[in-house]
């Protein structure tokens, strides 16, 4: 059986947190982790990830109720640009996050990097 993401938070902090978008780079230990809180507390969340495999299981792990999608410019142009919350999580080539998010923003990655 399954725990359910939501449950060990508290109702008050659920209702008084409004609905948000959250999107995560990296679907990873740390990812998954940061998308059961953010599940948690009501948001809707997207994990971007380069393994297909690995979003399969995340999808397995929330039961469909978080959007995965593959690791490419589009798809992390357009979710960095429609959620609340940016969240990286993962390495690339030992750079952190914004390199990806820079490449597909077409912003310096130095620049992004001030922004995460």
């Amino acid at each position: 059986s399954r725990k359910d993401p939501k449950k060990g938070f508290p109702k008050n902090l659920q209702q008084r947190v409004k609905r948000f978008s959250d999107t995560l780079l990296g679907g990873g230990n740390v990812g998954i982790n940061a998308a059961r809180a953010a599940y948690g507390l009501g948001a809707e969340v997207v994990i971007i990830d380069t393994s297909h495999n690995r979003l399969t299981y995340i999808d397995d792990i929330f039961d469909g109720k978080v959007v995965t999608l593959m690791s490419n410019s589009r798809n992390i142009r357009e979710a960095a640009a429609a959620c609340d919350m940016l969240v990286g999580a993962n390495t690339w080539d030992g750079h952190v996050t914004c390199r990806p998010v820079a490449e597909a923003t077409g912003r310096d990655y130095r620049a992004v990097e001030e922004l995460l």
